[in-house]
């Protein structure tokens, strides 16, 4: 009989919880390579800490590094690849723009036993407009969310480069 009521309990909880509101917390981004797991996981804002992204990088015998970057735009996705300006794979991370920031593109390299922020260019204010950020065949590219935008762009060397021609990736 105790055995019914607690389950009574829990699903009126499961249901008060929707009702009010609760919101589910974001999915993490996870990317698992064979010999490396790398999750990008929102730490919610519990008064005790700014809200931002707990990267942990692990491998089959556990932890290799852990680092949170302060960010309060939306998580949008991450990529762990050997993008053209580095000769190593780096984590790119898109956030989304929030009410006083534009979308942007976080990348983080890894040395062996840090992970380390790589610094990325921002689109100057000329270029104007909001951007979609995909890597595509080992590129990053700002895509315009408009076609006033200008772009799209490539992350080079010497920083953001607007090419001439069109670029359709998968989401």
């Amino acid at each position: 009989m105790t055995f019914f009521f607690e389950w009574i309990l829990v699903i009126a909880l499961s249901l008060f919880g929707g009702i009010c509101g609760a919101a589910e917390a974001p999915a993490p981004c996870q990317i698992d390579d064979g010999a490396l797991h790398i999750q990008v996981q929102v730490e919610s804002d519990d008064g005790t800490l700014e809200p931002g992204l707990a990267i942990t990088l692990s491998d089959h015998q556990g932890t290799l590094s852990r680092l949170f970057m302060t960010e309060t735009r939306i998580l949008e996705a991450c990529w762990w690849d050997p993008i053209a300006i580095a000769p190593k794979p780096l984590l790119v991370i898109s956030v989304g723009a929030d009410a006083t920031n534009p979308a942007a593109v976080r990348l983080l390299s890894w040395n062996g036993s840090l992970l380390q922020p790589v610094k990325v260019p921002a689109l100057a204010a000329a270029e104007g407009g909001a951007y979609r950020y995909v890597v595509k065949d080992h590129h990053l590219w700002a895509l315009p969310l408009s076609d006033d935008s200008g772009g799209p762009y490539q992350l080079r060397q010497g920083g953001w480069s607007k090419m001439g021609r069109a670029l359709t990736p998968k989401p």
